[in-house]
């Protein structure tokens, strides 16, 4: 999330015939997570959030989307 990919990634997705929820899905660098406290409060958000939906898996965009994250439907972070 508040990264540019936010207006992107999930029209990518839609064409692909996956359905995306994007959750702070617009650009706002200030408020992305930098630290590591940070990045672990949004990964724990988005593993409820995946096991919550019974969705098959959930992404974190880091640094402006030059990283990311993947959680599994079980909410562990896949490395």
């Amino acid at each position: 999330g508040y990264s540019a990919l936010a207006s992107i990634y999930p029209a990518m997705l839609g064409q692909m015939g996956i359905e995306p929820i994007s959750l702070n899905a617009f650009n706002d660098s200030r408020r992305a997570p930098r630290t590591q406290d940070e990045i672990a409060a949004h990964l724990r958000d988005l593993s409820k959030i995946v096991g919550t939906l019974n969705y098959d898996i959930g992404v974190l965009f880091l640094d402006e989307g030059e990283r990311l994250v993947l959680v599994d439907s079980s909410g562990r972070e896949i490395s």
